[in-house]
């Protein structure tokens, strides 16, 4: 059945940019400096003749409490959405929000005190809190996961759109008679209040709210839409089942559980949220929006050149608010706030010190810079706190967790927009390294703390964020949502369907062990799927330490020979403990070893149950200094048979080491003082099966700590880069191969790392835990 008469007759792309073009705001800036406005509400001006000091802070103070008030408004509509979003629906929300805007609106245009300007302005920000808690969230939910970031990115575009054309409108009507200058500008935002109520109507509601109030054939109807496909397609009808299932686990959230500890880890989630839009209003931006013409006559620009660059700063606003749009999902959200925020801490800096000096070029230079500020803001921050935590979010508690990130939004916008006139007015130029210091705050931390959602369906991130406990979660995530396999590729297509879904639930013993299988064998080469070790026993991967070790032994008792290591890092796992009871336990696994020596394979089988593979290493240097490795491994454990060696490589890798950084001495002895246990434990290894026969190892758990230490140790680069397996990606995916670049989730092309010289690895014996039972 195709869907002809609703939605305008949209569907598929045209129907994804209809729902997005629906949200626009604009600002009040340009008029800041008009004499015309000033001389109406005089008593917010803190540049007027003959005022004193004092006189001059309660205006400056009086400035930001007409300016933020519209925040302020902001942050009570978007408390209320917290209690009405659900009930009453996305698109009704946002009927109900622009139709308040448009009545704080009518009392802004006849304002002729300031206090009825206040009046209107808190009026207005209470429609618009409603709208931008609720559209995000209505946005992501009728998005495809690989287009949904392309969506919220071109509603920032959007935004920064409204906020170039009241800049222009301000400019063009400085030199109009009278009221008419002020007044005219603020009346232009009705024509978006007016094109959102004429439009909304007739757009689809969210389909998981659908699902959520019962109506399913009509949820059935919007995914169709959104994807432009039947009713009846597999796709629609396995995303209905996959939102259905979340959806009816999820329907009975109140507001209290934003902040449960719970196994969806509510509390974890809605403080990423939070902190999201927190860090955006305090990165500064609004000291530009707000205060551009300010600004730049506080620069010692006139009037006039003021008004025109507050409006080219907003144009250029808009302009760099578009590659923001096709990086979000190719490059994904923490590399684009990452760079944001340090391009923004640089950007400030630079700002604190120029605006400090009065020459002529000095002021310049802060011009542009406040051009640059912008370019990384648009880029990193612009559309992501309108993305971000509408992503992080379970559904369970989205709109309510979205309505109080946004209101955090709001709140933090409203004292920068308060304080900024009073700051400027006491301690300058300051204000810039106030601002520098924050997002320089702001790197590590979204380093460490933000998952990356991209190409991720908002059911996935439930299952991520279920894999991860206690306080440590709130850092281990990040490696969790890097190793977590994906249900949709970059195209949108299905990589898992709703059965293995439900398998990874658990609803299925038997079907869960085959996906466990499966979902992580994808992640290795063919030779991987057919080893009996491919399957990871019953241990749940945390991430944290997780390396590629390369080694090049000079002696032994075995002799000189190669070896690579795979660390996935640490894992949990479940043991019977001595009193019979399950005992849970944490450390650092090796999955795979591949050597160049038949007898270490043996050797470490038999002593330490490490799954040891015989491969071929072949080392190259090149003329640059660097060293090149290519690993090709037999297909068998390193038994005497030693089976022909593959031609294609399972791991390659160019070594270069950091220049002008001098080399240093590194031994993993003080790590024990430092509380971090590198313990590497092997559950038992079962005996081999063809090839593998004669190579069993112990039937007990064996933990080992080695001790690595190196006089001379060098910062160094790592290019990494999958060999070519001369497979389409069909042929690939049906032997569970990799689709990622590399053959580790996560593992970019360039890693940075060390190269030790000269290292000694003491391998004491292995301690044997007993009995062996492990647990699911």
């Amino acid at each position: 059945m195709w869907l002809t008469d609703k939605f305008y007759g949209l569907r598929g792309k045209s129907l994804n940019y209809a729902i997005v073009c629906i949200a626009d705001q604009g600002v009040m800036g340009g008029i800041l400096t008009l004499p015309v406005f000033l001389s109406q509400f005089p008593t917010i001006n803190p540049e007027a003749d003959g005022l004193t000091s004092i006189e001059s802070a309660q205006r400056a103070t009086n400035q930001g409490i007409a300016v933020a008030s519209y925040n302020l408004g902001c942050f009570v509509g978007a408390v209320i959405a917290i209690w009405i979003s659900n009930p009453l629906g996305r698109k009704r929300m946002i009927i109900l929000g622009t139709s308040i805007m448009v009545v704080g609106t009518i009392i802004k245009i006849t304002a002729f005190s300031l206090v009825h300007l206040v009046i209107g302005r808190i009026i207005m920000g209470l429609g618009n809190g409603m709208n931008t808690s609720t559209v995000p969230t209505w946005q992501s939910e009728t998005s495809s996961s690989h287009k949904r970031g392309k969506m919220v990115m071109i509603e920032g575009a959007l935004i920064t759109c409204g906020i170039m054309i009241s800049y222009w409108i301000d400019l063009g009507l400085s030199f109009a008679p009278g009221s008419v200058a002020w007044r005219f500008p603020i009346a232009f935002q009705l024509v978006f209040c007016f094109f959102i109520l004429a439009f909304v109507w007739n757009l689809p509601e969210s389909p998981r709210w659908l699902i959520l109030k019962g109506h399913h054939e009509e949820a059935k109807l919007v995914i169709a839409a959104i994807a432009d496909l039947e009713v009846e397609d597999n796709f629609v009808q396995n995303e209905f089942l996959a939102i259905k299932e979340t959806v009816e686990e999820m329907s009975k959230g109140s507001f209290r559980d934003l902040f449960a500890t719970n196994e969806n880890r509510n509390l974890h989630r809605t403080f990423l949220a939070y902190l999201n839009q927190v860090f955006q209003q305090i990165s500064g931006i609004n000291l530009i929006t707000y205060y551009a013409a300010v600004i730049y006559s506080g620069l010692g620009m006139s009037d006039f050149m003021s008004r025109l660059l507050a409006a080219l700063n907003g144009t250029e606003y808009f302009i760099a608010s578009w590659p923001a749009v096709w990086l979000v999902e190719r490059v994904g959200r923490r590399k684009l706030m990452l760079f944001g925020a340090a391009g923004q801490a640089l950007t400030m800096a630079a700002s604190a010190g120029v605006t400090s000096r009065s020459e002529e070029g000095f002021q310049i230079a802060g011009v542009v810079l406040l051009f640059i500020f912008n370019t990384f803001f648009a880029i990193g921050w612009l559309g992501m706190t309108w993305l971000y935590p509408a992503e992080i979010v379970p559904l369970r508690i989205r709109a309510p967790a979205n309505a109080l990130s946004t209101s955090a939004n709001w709140i933090f916008n409203f004292m920068v927009v308060m304080i900024t006139p009073v700051a400027f007015n006491t301690i300058k130029h300051h204000t810039y390294t106030i601002f520098a210091i924050i997002n320089a705050i702001m790197v590590p931390s979204v380093y460490f703390l933000f998952p990356e959602t991209a190409y991720r369906s908002l059911e996935e991130m439930d299952t991520i964020f279920q894999k991860v406990h206690g306080w440590k979660g709130l850092f281990t995530v990040v490696r969790q949502a890097e190793i977590e396999p994906r249900r949709y590729g970059k195209n949108g297509e299905l990589l898992l369907d709703v059965d293995a879904v439900r398998a990874e639930k658990g609803d299925s013993s038997s079907a869960g062990r085959e996906n466990e299988h499966r979902e992580r064998s994808r992640t290795l080469l063919c030779i991987e799927c057919s080893s009996s070790y491919a399957n990871l026993d019953n241990s749940r991967p945390l991430g944290g330490l997780a390396m590629v070790e390369l080694f090049r032994y000079t002696e032994s008792p075995v002799g000189p020979y190669d070896e690579i290591i795979l660390t996935p890092g640490f894992h949990e796992y479940t043991v019977d403990g001595k009193d019979g009871k399950p005992e849970k336990r944490k450390n650092t696994r090796v999955t795979r070893i591949y050597v160049s020596q038949k007898h270490t394979c043996w050797n470490g089988r038999k002593n330490w149950n490490i799954p040891k593979h015989l491969a071929q290493f072949e080392w190259t240097t090149n003329a640059d200094g660097s060293e090149t490795v290519r690993v090709f491994p037999n297909d068998t454990s390193g038994d005497a048979s030693e089976a022909t060696v593959s031609t294609i490589p399972f791991f390659q890798a160019t070594i270069k080491p950091v220049p002008y950084v001098p080399a240093f001495p590194v031994s993993t002895t003080p790590l024990k003082y430092l509380g971090l246990d590198i313990t590497i434990v092997a559950p038992p290894l079962p005996e081999g099966q063809g090839s593998q026969g004669e190579l069993p190892g112990t039937d007990k758990w064996c933990a080992i700590l080695p001790g690595i230490s190196s006089p001379r140790t060098m910062l160094a680069w790592f290019d990494i880069k999958q060999p070519d397996h001369g497979l389409t990606a069909e042929e690939a995916k049906s032997r569970g191969m990799s689709t990622e670049e590399n053959f580790w989730p996560g593992l970019g092309r360039w890693q940075f790392g060390v190269k030790m010289e000269n290292t000694t690895v003491d391998f004491p014996d292995a301690k044997y835990w007993d009995p062996p039972k492990s647990h699911l």
